[in-house]
């Protein structure tokens, strides 16, 4: 019998505003905006002003640059150049951290993971298969030579992460999969497209890149309404 009690991942989850939108994904077409768009929104579910940064606190550090010399205050964001031009797709893992079990085969979602999560919209895409989309992802990768990154999103105080150590200008990707723990009702896991010649992939003119992995993806399209009742049982 299946223990999702023991770190067992069922499947993935997306919550869109528009069902056209829901479709997209069944069909293969991966929405991706840009990393600096997060940034940008002032919504506290959406909206992440630390977004693939390094928020690092500066106050009473004696600072020196270029003919400034003197005692900082605050937090100071670094990063690299065009970190605003990634790619992300995200959904949510379904996992014991978003179910309950009410028996040894049968979990239902968490209802403040479900209330929550209304924010993004009230049409989801349930898929089950989770294996096949990654396989479908990495397939399209492959096929474009891209360079691809996907982790499981770890929650930290995200402000006390950082020392004034970690400013530099290396291009590590880890702060794109490090957020605050106000944001671990998502249950992220976050997909990061490159170029492997390190040029942006959404140009200046664009915010948004749209992937077409030419591949239908195994899952459902059900209301937001739905979640508490759906039950998943496994045998």
């Amino acid at each position: 019998m299946l223990e999702v009690d023991k770190g067992v991942i069922i499947g993935l989850i997306k919550f869109f505003s528009c069902k056209k939108y829901a479709e997209d994904l069944l069909n293969g077409k991966l929405f991706c905006h840009e990393s600096g768009w997060f940034r940008k929104l002032d919504d506290s579910f959406r909206g992440d002003k630390y977004d693939g940064k390094k928020p690092i606190n500066v106050n009473g550090q004696h600072i020196e640059w270029c003919n400034i010399s003197g005692i900082a205050s605050g937090f100071i964001t670094a990063g690299f150049k065009d970190d605003d031009k990634l790619p992300l797709y995200c959904l949510s893992v379904i996992d014991i951290n978003i179910l309950n079990k009410t028996n040894d085969k049968t979990y239902f979602f968490k209802s403040d993971f479900v209330e929550k999560m209304k924010q993004f919209g009230e049409y989801v895409v349930l898929i089950t298969n989770y294996v096949d989309f990654f396989d479908a992802i990495n397939e399209h990768k492959n096929t474009n030579d891209l360079a691809l990154s996907f982790f499981n999103i770890e929650y930290v105080n995200i402000e006390n992460e950082y020392t004034i150590e970690n400013v530099s200008s290396n291009k590590s990707l880890k702060p794109f999969f490090i957020k605050d723990l106000e944001y671990a009702y998502q249950n992220e896991i976050r997909f990061l497209w490159q170029r492997k010649d390190g040029k942006p992939l959404i140009d200046c003119n664009n915010n948004s890149i749209m992937f077409d992995i030419k591949h239908k993806i195994n899952g459902s399209i059900t209301s937001i309404e739905k979640l508490l009742d759906t039950p998943f049982i496994f045998s």
